[in-house]
């Protein structure tokens, strides 16, 4: 009776060795590190009753700013 409870306890641990392998993956990310930007923020235009000349003003805006934010990133390309 004690063999067999010895071979069974060590067959379960052959088994049990066997089957509990760590994988170990490595796994590359790119990361977004915050950068400091020096510039200075333009005005935003001012109201305009002009409904057209209102949007020429904001796209000029925002123009601005993608231009600024761009040279802070380094990224020149579209």
């Amino acid at each position: 009776m004690r063999i067999n409870f010895l071979l069974l306890t060590a067959c379960c641990a052959v088994i049990m060795g066997c089957s509990t392998k760590v994988v170990t993956k490595i796994e590359y990310r790119d990361v977004k590190i915050p950068v400091r930007c020096d510039v200075t923020v333009p005005e935003r235009p001012a109201y305009n009753a002009d409904p057209v000349m209102g949007v020429v003003d904001i796209l000029e805006y925002v123009e601005t700013l993608e231009a600024l934010l761009k040279a802070c990133t380094g990224n020149t390309g579209e």
